[in-house]
Formats: structure tokens, C-alpha cells, sequence
């Protein structure tokens, strides 16, 4: 059974080492040092998760954040900063973070938070992925409603309160 590949986000040479070894144990690694870079990775493979920090050269990990939920909503995106405030906090999970946790962070709770993010990813992909036929309506029905996957009506969701 092949791995499933986490991307590390971070710019700092030292905690994206260090992601690298901790995760290493349990899925392949792919890193990249900034947003950009983290695009152009998720546009030639498939990743099961990320981490991402928030504070990097070139777009902030909250923009990054933003266009990989746009793109990919499968994917999960842990944010993990050393400059954790409430306001990060509430926009990293606004704009779609799985989870949000502080530097120097607890290395279990890493591993079981990337274990949950990658079952999720599993489990909307599973959704997602479903056929489901349209169901037939009787004629009176002036406007019969047409199935959606669980992800596209979270995306609706979404889309509805992004307005506010």
C-alpha cells in the first residue's frame, strides 16, 4: 500500500525540516517554502494534506489557504504558526483550515490531527466521487430538486456565507 503524501508548507528551513522528519514516519513528504511553490506542487500530484504555515514571503499562508480550498476542497490544510493569535486562529478556520495548532506544538497531537485530516479527504473524495442518480418527480413538482454531492452543498455552504 503506497503512503499518503502530506505537503509541508513553511519557509523556515528548521521547522520544515523538522515537519519532515516527524511526518516521515508516516507519509511521503513533499515541501515547498512558500504558497507559489505549494501550487505549482499541488498542480502535478495528488496530496493528502498539508501543513501550512502563516507567515511566509509572497502570498500569506491565509491566501494560500484560500486559493488550495477554492481548488482543491478535498484536500485539509492544518495551519501551524509561531505567531498564533485569536484572529489568525478564526480566519485560518473561516476560510477552511481542518485545524489550527501553535508552535513548538505536541507531536502527537500532530500525528493524530494528520491521521483525521487525511481520513477526511478520504471520506469527501468517497462522497464526492458517488454517482447518485437524479430521482424522477412527480409532473406537479414545478421545480424537482437535483441531487448534489455532500462537498458540492458544503460548497454552496460555504459560497453563502462568505457573502455576509
Amino acid at each position: 500500500m503506497n503512503k499518503k503524501t502530506i505537503l509541508v508548507v513553511e519557509d523556515e528551513m528548521g521547522p520544515r525540516e523538522s515537519l519532515k522528519m516527524i511526518l516521515g514516519a508516516h507519509y511521503q513528504i513533499e515541501l515547498a517554502e512558500n504558497g507559489l511553490k505549494a501550487m505549482e506542487i499541488l498542480e502535478r500530484q495528488s496530496i493528502d494534506g498539508i501543513t501550512m504555515d502563516l507567515r511566509m514571503p509572497g502570498p500569506s499562508g491565509i491566501d494560500a489557504l484560500k486559493q488550495i480550498k477554492k481548488r482543491w476542497p478535498a484536500i485539509q490544510v492544518l495551519v501551524i504558526t509561531g505567531y498564533a493569535t485569536l484572529k489568525t486562529a478564526l480566519d485560518a478556520i473561516r476560510h477552511g483550515a481542518f485545524n489550527y495548532l501553535q508552535k513548538p506544538f505536541d507531536i502527537d497531537e500532530l500525528v493524530d490531527v494528520m491521521q483525521k485530516m487525511v481520513a477526511k479527504k478520504n471520506q469527501m473524495e468517497g462522497v464526492g466521487g458517488l454517482n447518485l442518480p437524479e430521482r424522477e418527480y412527480p409532473v406537479a413538482s414545478p421545480s424537482p430538486p437535483t441531487v448534489k454531492s455532500a462537498a458540492f452543498a458544503f460548497s454552496d455552504f460555504e459560497n453563502i456565507h462568505e457573502a455576509d
